[in-house]
């Protein structure tokens, strides 16, 4: 059963809010909304439905793939910048098991990024329609994992869409691009690639979990797509929560 422990290291976030209230929402607003909605927490197993995309140059569609997996989150340490979750599936689906994890990696830094920014990172909140988060000499030489669909190394930037609950800024859609590219890599399905972009985009799902009364995002739907000169992958997860009913 594969499990990771993922650390931050970012480039540049932009944040852009729709249907706020006419104030404009502080930096402290901002912060705070995100330490309550990504929050640590109890492990939340999910089932991911998976499906896999891969296009040669011209486009043709080379492989489509399509199955259910199961991930178990173990929740947001945005004190230490860490977070934990294990994946399990079929013998039969382990190829999609290993694409998932893009979007996994993707949804859990998206709340990273804003809840707790790494020194010497700034949330600048610019109006009632952006704000931005910035981190200075962000290079790393971007590498992939070598056995499973996510990056390894990388710097990154992000778009946040957010909304209002209660008169408070919260947290709808994002999107990562990731940094330091073109670089070489090898790709499942493509083997031997330079990568020239890698972009990932979700939304978030609002949950109650067991005897918490506050709200709290889990990943919804997360596309993640890697583009390079020998074809392109796509890869769509959508989560579904396995909450006891009671806590639904």
């Amino acid at each position: 059963m594969p499990m990771f422990r993922s650390g931050l290291l970012l480039g540049a976030a932009l944040l852009t809010a729709v249907a706020l209230p006419a104030q404009v929402p502080t930096q402290d607003q901002l912060l705070a909304a995100a330490k309550i909605y990504f929050r640590d927490s109890t492990e939340i197993p999910m089932n991911v439905d998976v499906s896999t995309t891969v296009e040669n140059p011209a486009g043709k569609i080379t492989k489509r793939s399509q199955s259910t997996v199961r991930t178990v989150f173990k929740g947001y340490n945005l004190q230490n910048r860490r977070f934990t979750w294990t994946g399990n599936s079929g013998w039969f689906h382990v190829g999609s098991l290993r694409d998932s994890f893009s979007g996994d990696w993707g949804a859990f830094v998206a709340a990273g990024i804003v809840g707790n920014p790494e020194d010497p990172a700034e949330v600048q909140v610019d109006s009632a329609t952006a704000a931005s988060v910035r981190w200075k000499n962000c290079h790393r030489q971007f590498s992939m994992h070598p056995r499973y669909l996510m990056p390894d190394k990388t710097c990154l930037s992000a778009e946040f869409v957010l909304g209002a609950e209660g008169g408070q800024p919260s947290f709808k859609r994002y999107t990562i691009h990731l940094g330091e590219l073109p670089a070489p890599a090898r790709l499942p399905y493509l083997g031997a690639a330079k990568i020239t972009a890698y972009t990932i985009d979700g939304d978030f799902q609002q949950a109650l979990l067991p005897g918490d009364p506050k709200p709290y995002l889990t990943p919804g739907k997360v596309t993640s797509v890697i583009s390079t000169d020998k074809g392109k992958i796509t890869v769509v997860n959508t989560y579904s929560l396995q909450l006891p009913k009671s806590s639904k």
